[in-house]
């Protein structure tokens, strides 16, 4: 893969952001009018990308569409007490061939600081991969959004109210009631650990 300039790092950082925010590309006024450019300049800087490999760019104002590259590693998820979420893609990683369906879009990774999740096997470092989706089963492991802040904990419904259980006795549960703004990101599917530095598994 072709590499790329710190000014079209910046501008393929803002399309993922946008993407993985809103659910769809920013326009090329948008990546212009976020990065302080000129419509040319950004218009350029997309064709250059276009051009590398890293998109493809379609019909339509919002006509930019990732190339398979990978699952997008986002921004550090606390599994112990919740941090402010960091939905910032870091890196991506090569997983097409493990995923339990082609459509990656689907999915994305999460990067686990935190114990709280520990006798789940889920420890402090890990990725985790989640599938995107606004519901999941009581008993099944979340990524949550609360007010800004995500976590990624056990989903409990007991007696008609929603707890988000960890898996390590040092934490209480998180009762989830209606003055906090809560969004389900998705469903935990696997944990990736990496054996030796900068290495995966």
């Amino acid at each position: 893969m072709a590499t790329l300039t710190p000014k079209q790092q910046r501008v393929l950082s803002y399309i993922q952001t946008t993407v993985a925010n809103a659910g769809h590309p920013p326009t090329i006024r948008e990546i212009a009018s976020h990065l302080s450019v000129t419509v040319r300049s950004a218009h350029q800087h997309v064709t250059a990308l276009d051009r590398k490999g890293f998109i493809k760019r379609g019909t339509g104002h919002r006509g930019i569409v990732f190339q398979s590259q990978g699952l997008p590693v986002l921004g550090k998820i606390a599994a112990g007490t919740p941090i402010l979420a960091q939905e910032n893609i870091e890196r991506r990683l090569a997983l097409d061939d493990i995923l339990p369906n082609k459509n990656a879009e689907k999915f994305f990774l999460l990067q686990v600081s935190g114990d709280s999740m520990l006798e789940k096997g889920i420890n402090p470092g890990d990725l985790v991969l989640i599938r995107q989706q606004p519901m999941v089963e009581s008993g099944e492991i979340a990524a949550v959004l609360i007010d800004d802040e995500a976590t990624l904990k056990v989903f409990r419904i007991k007696e008609r109210k929603i707890y988000l259980e960890p898996a390590n006795k040092k934490y209480k549960p998180i009762h989830l009631n209606s003055s906090k703004d809560t969004r389900i990101l998705g469903k935990a599917l696997m944990a990736l650990r990496f054996l030796e530095k900068g290495r995966a598994l």
